[in-house]
């Protein structure tokens, strides 16, 4: 039961560090533009831009998720109560 739990939380703590290491944030921004015909008309128009970019913390944290989860699969393994009979 221990082996299993220890594999499920390996398996958690693995796909959340894929999960928070490959996502991106998506940026919207909208600009103006005008300009001027040769009539004196002036026109504007908005253009739209979406960026995707990463934040600084998403690397350190999936390495921080991965890290945790491979300990605390360790610690439910390796360090098993010890039973003693009642004298």
């Amino acid at each position: 039961m221990r082996l299993a739990t220890a594999v499920a939380v390996i398996a958690v703590a693995l796909s959340t560090a894929v999960y928070v290491h490959q996502r991106h944030v998506w940026t919207s921004t909208v600009t103006s533009v005008q300009s001027k015909s040769g009539d004196g008309a002036v026109t504007g128009r908005d253009t739209f831009a979406r960026v995707s970019h990463r934040p600084a913390w998403e690397d350190p944290a999936a390495v921080l998720i991965a890290i945790g989860g491979l300990a605390v699969a360790a610690r439910l393994v390796a360090f098993r109560p010890r039973f003693t009979e009642p004298s």
